[in-house]
């Protein structure tokens, strides 16, 4: 089955959308135990979709539930 990590929100999907304005729509699959609190830790694909990989990582993401 799907590995929950017993987050809520699995399986939920959200909106997610980079500073520069670019968008991407995604199902939350598991809960990120060495991120942040309201941090996103996207797949590759969906990272791509809001910014070159080369950045590392995207500050100022805002996300919501869909």
């Amino acid at each position: 089955g799907p590995q929950t990590n017993g987050n809520p929100i699995c399986d939920r999907q959200i909106q997610a959308t980079a500073p520069g304005g670019k968008t991407v729509t995604v199902t939350v699959k598991d809960k990120c135990a060495a991120c942040a609190q309201f941090d996103l830790d996207l797949s590759p694909a969906a990272f791509d979709q809001l910014s070159d990989r080369s950045v590392g990582r995207v500050h100022g993401v805002k996300w919501h539930l869909l």
